[in-house]
């Protein structure tokens, strides 16, 4: 038995430290990427909301004057 062990002795330490780096670089797949923050949730400035509402009263009352034209 002694034989046996003293002949497999490098095989299997060469075996046992060749699964424990396989293991060990398998385990770590280098740095963790941090997840990306989630985008806020998009709310229209009031300035926007102003020009909008600008725009569309012009529009409309320029379609009050051609109407009233006619």
């Amino acid at each position: 038995m002694k034989k046996l062990l003293r002949n497999l002795g490098v095989p299997l330490a060469a075996l046992i430290l060749f699964g424990v780096m396989s293991a060990a670089t398998s385990a770590y797949a280098g740095p963790k990427k941090p997840k990306p923050p989630k985008p806020p949730h998009s709310v229209a400035e009031p300035a926007t909301l102003a020009l909008l509402g600008a725009g569309l009263v012009s529009v409309s009352l320029y379609a009050l004057k051609k109407r009233n034209k006619r």
